[in-house]
């Protein structure tokens, strides 16, 4: 079976790569391509829309915020990266905003509409109680990782959220300077599946969560012996960084399971913030076969 999956290029998906390069997806009887979407859960939502993929490893308020919006192409299959996501705060390296407190009314990048950078600048707000004021963000649309730290010191922007340890090398360059970070208070990356696909093949895309959880956990397991250093290079990180990211990072145990209550706080989050105006139903959120716990 032939199914292409999208994800960040970003350390999370390096399991996906090592199962592709070792042969273990074509051993379960996927022909699996990966594609990388710098555009982050934005573009991978689009994908999914437009048929250019089939599967994604995205942004769980992403996907909730979506899915509640109207959008009905695709629903969540199960369950990713497990632990949650830091969200870093940059600015310019010679930005006069040196923390969050500052940024009321600013112009913040987005990678696109609809992405993590984006709806985290609400819960952002939400965090700093702004929600009720008429002065909230601007919004300027840079498309990708390289588009927004080149927009914070060019003045297209004035800061942009994006992931802690995918921003420290840049940080630590002094090419942009870190303000201030939040934390989701849900799992990271959930997984997304075409309704088309997951009518036609649930059964199939099962046994590919089952080889993308022995994976992951292959990956963990072999942490200090290879995945270690095989992440510093693909992603050219240090490798006490990388070390550090390993201490928060979790997979799930089971990449079938969803968890109902986390589903619950993102849809509580995202209308307190007002990024949607209706919860999303948690039938209308997961495919049928997907047990949730």
């Amino acid at each position: 079976m032939e199914i292409k999956i999208g994800g960040v290029p970003e350390h999370f998906n390096t399991p996906l790569h090592i199962a592709k390069e070792q042969g273990q997806f074509l051993q379960s009887g996927f022909n699996v391509e990966l594609i990388s979407c710098p555009g982050g859960t934005g573009e991978m939502i689009e994908g999914l829309k437009t048929g250019r993929l089939d599967m994604v490893m995205a942004l769980t308020e992403g996907l909730v915020a979506s899915i509640a919006k109207g959008a009905d192409e695709f629903q969540i299959c199960g369950t990713y990266v497990a632990s949650p996501l830091t969200w870093v705060v940059s600015s310019g390296s010679n930005s006069p905003y040196t923390n969050t407190q500052n940024l009321k009314g600013a112009k913040i990048g987005i990678s696109r509409y609809g992405s993590g950078s984006h709806i985290m600048a609400y819960v952002l707000c939400e965090e700093l109680g702004w929600l009720s004021s008429d002065d909230l963000f601007q919004f300027t649309v840079l498309n990708n990782f390289t588009g927004l730290r080149n927009g914070v010191n060019n003045g297209d922007a004035d800061a942009f959220l994006w992931e802690r340890f995918t921003t420290k090398p840049y940080h630590d360059s002094g090419e942009i300077r870190s303000i201030g970070q939040i934390a989701a208070p849900w799992c990271a990356f959930l997984m997304a599946a075409r309704k088309d696909l997951l009518d036609s093949h649930g059964d199939q895309l099962n046994s590919l969560l089952d080889c993308i959880t022995q994976s992951c956990r292959t990956f963990i397991q072999n942490k200090h012996q290879s995945s270690i250093d095989y992440v510093a290079k693909m992603h050219n990180q240090r490798r006490d960084d990388v070390e550090k990211w390993f201490e928060s990072l979790a997979y799930a145990d089971d990449c079938k399971h969803v968890s109902r209550s986390m589903l619950e706080k993102c849809n509580e989050t995202l209308l307190k913030a007002n990024v949607i105006t209706q919860a999303a139903k948690i039938d209308d959120l997961c495919y049928k076969n997907v047990k949730l716990i």
